[in-house]
């Protein structure tokens, strides 16, 4: 096992070599970013209960069919390479992967896996942009160790005027020239989103599916701004194509949440989780009960000239409510000391 390094002058190796076979750390890093994807997404479809094998399923021909997408999306746009030699359309392992075509794709095949499960197609889309946000946070610094997709060439004093690890640094001089790490831009963008989205569905702010019209919507303003940057775009003549494609996903995005709210009206994110089963009635219900027998054995009294300390029978709706309370799900067993419960991020206590 040997490292390998794609240029001579490159600070870092860019894969390994095992035998006659070399991995690169490109291919590693959206590995990465693909197991991190499929486990949160698991873990979120627990909480939305939803089957994980169907999310599970859905991630690994979801991703497949991303990757092929990508391919087809950047052959189309570089046709004039691949159209006297047919044979490299299929050497994916050279390179040549276009995210919008598998963002494209991904979307596209989760609407038809959607329907075809009968799965909330908002649930599912708001699990897939947090995916493809860490794959795509993941991916960039495989175009790091590539000495890649970075931006036109900048100073050694500009670098280290960004605070940046010099490894960073180092492997952004390619043949003795300093280059913008448009790469670490992108990827701290796509961080920055993650935690953001994470942070506002656990709070009173979103609704089911509002996260994939934010993406579209916040991935398109990153990757219109720092494509201006990068020196090895897709043009359509003198335009840069992800930059028309980017403004496209802005439009896009805009557009899904406004049908959303419009037509669908969704409700807000909601949440199945396992909480201890005490067979008893919370405190504010215990103290409504109370004055509410106190109120009917006093009318009672008043009434029949009688003492009345306490009333046995308690008024219908109240029974339906106790009952409500106490009910286990069939799902668990009757020996299991959790009930299932519903709980909505940001529904209002009034009422309860």
């Amino acid at each position: 096992m040997s490292l390998v390094k794609e240029y001579p002058d490159s600070y870092l190796a860019c894969g390994i070599q095992i035998g006659g076979f070399t991995i690169k750390f490109y291919a590693l890093c959206i590995l990465l970013g693909m197991i991190i994807a499929i486990v949160l997404g698991i873990r979120e479809a627990k909480k939305l209960k939803i089957n994980t094998d169907d999310i599970f399923n859905g991630a690994v021909f979801g991703i497949i069919l991303g990757i092929l997408g990508a391919r087809l999306y950047y052959v189309i746009f570089e046709w004039d390479t691949y159209k006297n030699s047919p044979a490299e359309i299929f050497a994916i392992w050279n390179g040549g992967l276009a995210i919008h075509g598998g963002i494209i794709v991904a979307f596209i095949f989760a609407f038809f896996y959607c329907r075809k499960k009968k799965i909330s197609l908002l649930a599912v889309l708001d699990m897939l942009v947090i995916g493809l946000l860490i794959g795509q946070t993941c991916g960039r610094w495989g175009n790091f160790f590539n000495q890649e997709a970075h931006g036109g060439a900048t100073t050694l004093e500009f670098l280290q005027s960004l605070h940046l690890p010099p490894f960073i640094v180092k492997q952004m001089c390619i043949e003795g020239v300093y280059y913008h790490p448009t790469f670490l831009y992108e990827s701290l963008w796509n961080l920055a989103a993650i935690i953001a989205l994470l942070i506002l569905r656990r709070t009173r702010t979103l609704r089911l599916g509002d996260q994939a019209g934010i993406y579209l919507i916040w991935y398109g303003i990153g990757r219109f701004w720092i494509e201006g940057m990068r020196t090895d775009s897709l043009m359509i003549g003198n335009i840069k194509q992800n930059q028309l494609i980017s403004i496209v996903l802005i439009v896009l995005g805009i557009a899904y949440l406004i049908f959303k709210y419009v037509k669908i009206k969704p409700d807000y994110y909601i949440y199945y989780i396992d909480v201890p089963f005490e067979p008893v009635i919370d405190k504010k219900m215990n103290e409504r009960l109370i004055r509410r027998d106190e109120r009917i054995a006093l009318e009672l009294a008043l009434n029949n000239g009688e003492e009345i300390e306490v009333i046995e029978e308690k008024p219908k709706e109240i029974e339906e409510v106790k009952e409500e309370v106490y009910e286990v799900p069939e799902e668990l067993s009757k020996d299991a000391p959790f009930r299932r419960s519903k709980y909505v991020v940001d529904d209002d206590d009034e009422g309860e």
